[in-house]
């Protein structure tokens, strides 16, 4: 066991629940620990530690992880970019899709899924600042897509993940936060309860995250150390 991931969860653990603290939330937010170009020795180490979610970026690298941890009960996030071509394998191995970020990626994931006979857990991704860098439906595409919601017989439309600009300050990281936790509200009123799941918050930020309503974080060299 790797005492300094011992130490970190430990520490990460403690600044989420004074975040609930703060917030005077009842409900703890999932911990998603990114494993992205981290060994699998240390995910066996989280695993006994407690962590069950574990969010990859790669989809090479996730399956080659997945093959050596096939014998414990993990729940795997992607929370990469996604190819259309390498819709067939997330459908496959994936949990969750964090990162779906347009109408016709949601439509492939659907059909893939109705193949094979799945409910695919979905977060549409939300390119909250308009950034040119970054995928994710605009906030235009995204009140599109909710004044006329297509239903998808084989996704769990579960909620939308955002990444805002890397910002030092708290301020206005928190100005993207509250507005994300906006647009989930307005969202989950015209999806329905379904639609119950908001990710964001990252290993600079989680506990801002908490605070303005996340329900997953996804928090990766703050537990893990720095990537190899």
């Amino acid at each position: 066991m790797d005492g300094s991931l011992e130490k970190n969860l430990r520490e990460v653990n403690q600044l989420i629940i004074q975040a609930c603290e703060r917030a005077q939330r009842q409900d703890h937010p999932t911990l998603i620990a990114v494993s992205k170009k981290q060994p699998t020795e240390k995910i066996r180490d989280l695993y006994q530690l407690g962590i069950r979610d574990f969010g990859e970026n790669y989809l090479k690298e996730a399956l080659e992880k997945m093959q050596d941890l096939k014998e414990l009960s993990l729940q795997w996030h992607y929370i990469g970019q996604i190819q259309s071509k390498k819709i067939p394998k997330l459908v496959d191995h994936f949990d969750w899709i964090h990162s779906v970020s347009s109408l016709e990626e949601l439509e492939k994931i659907d059909q893939d899924a109705e193949e094979k006979n799945k409910i695919q857990n979905c977060l549409l991704q939300i390119n909250i600042a308009g950034e040119e860098s970054k995928q994710g439906f605009s906030l235009t595409d995204f009140a599109d897509f909710l004044s006329s919601p297509t239903p998808h017989q084989n996704v769990n439309l579960a909620g939308m993940m955002i990444f805002p600009p890397l910002l030092e300050d708290e301020k206005s990281t928190r100005t993207f936060f509250k507005q994300g936790f906006e647009l989930f509200q307005q969202a989950q009123k015209i999806l329905g309860p379904p639609f119950c799941k908001l990710s964001m918050g990252t290993s600079q930020d989680f506990m801002w995250a908490i605070e303005e309503g996340a329900h997953f974080i996804r928090v990766g060299e703050r537990i893990f150390g720095p990537r190899h």
